[in-house]
């Protein structure tokens, strides 16, 4: 589910999306500002050859001064499983039990994004998803990957599937989604149940996988979670300045509610 809202419309990010032309319509008579709410983004509405490709959950796009929420639920070691990641997987995350959330700048800002427990997930048929062994992670990358994973990443199994390949490396580049740059990541200490990072970063796409990293198992796989958003304008000359590092600076990392 996604909520944006702004000093100027917030807007799905239209091109890794088909939307039937009411929906469409609907959208454009939206007024500015207004709030914009979806389920989630549906597998065969994401633009992801199969084989491969990054099955996008959910997908927000931003300006300056804008904010943005969406909310779901994960796995409680979904970001990492140490028994995987004991195994020799790099990282150790579950790409299918992770959300990945396709996000674009319109322009050079301070992007914000807060993830903490959502007790308000809605679980069929009723009741709401448990929170009380969410402990927040993510990664953050440069770009979308949305075509055909490599051939020697080919998973016969995944096929059909949600479209991403079964595990992914959280501290790095991801070999089947070779069109990502990593950026930064965070790793939960065990403690926190709400964690907030911003970056200074050039207009884009950026991909982003949510997660668990629980200290231990309590028997409910999934967990729900809330992922806000939010953007600053760069004053001048920081987009200049932007335009010509083309890179990342972490600008400061705050944890809260451990």
């Amino acid at each position: 589910m996604i909520n944006t809202s702004s000093t100027r419309p917030s807007r799905l990010l239209s091109s890794i999306l088909r939307r039937p032309r009411s929906l469409a319509l609907a959208l454009a008579l939206a007024p500015p500002g207004a709030a914009t709410l979806t389920p989630g983004l549906l597998a065969s509405t994401v633009i992801i050859p199969p084989p491969g490709g990054i099955a996008y959950n959910q997908g927000l796009s931003l300006g300056a001064n804008d904010t943005g929420s969406m909310s779901g639920a994960v796995g409680q070691w979904s970001w990492q499983d140490p028994a995987i990641a004991d195994a020799g997987v790099p990282g150790g995350g579950w790409g299918h039990t992770s959300h990945w959330i396709a996000v674009t700048l319109a322009e050079p800002a301070v992007l914000t994004l807060s993830l903490e427990r959502n007790h308000a997930v809605p679980l069929l048929p009723s009741g709401f998803y448990p929170t009380g062994n969410y402990f927040p992670a993510f990664t953050i990358w440069r770009n979308w990957d949305t075509d055909a994973a490599p051939t020697d990443f080919y998973d016969p199994e995944m096929q059909g599937k949600a479209g991403n390949y079964h595990v992914y490396p959280n501290t790095g580049n991801v070999a089947w989604a070779e069109d990502l740059s990593y950026l930064d990541h965070h790793r939960n200490n065990g403690t926190e149940t709400s964690v907030t990072a911003s970056w200074l970063l050039p207009a884009g796409n950026y991909t982003l996988a949510v997660g668990g990293l629980a200290p231990a198992a309590d028997g409910a796989s999934r967990q729900g979670y809330l992922a806000s958003f939010s953007t600053n304008a760069v004053p001048e000359p920081g987009s200049a300045a932007l335009t010509a590092l083309a890179g990342l600076a972490l600008l400061g990392r705050r944890r809260s509610r451990a």
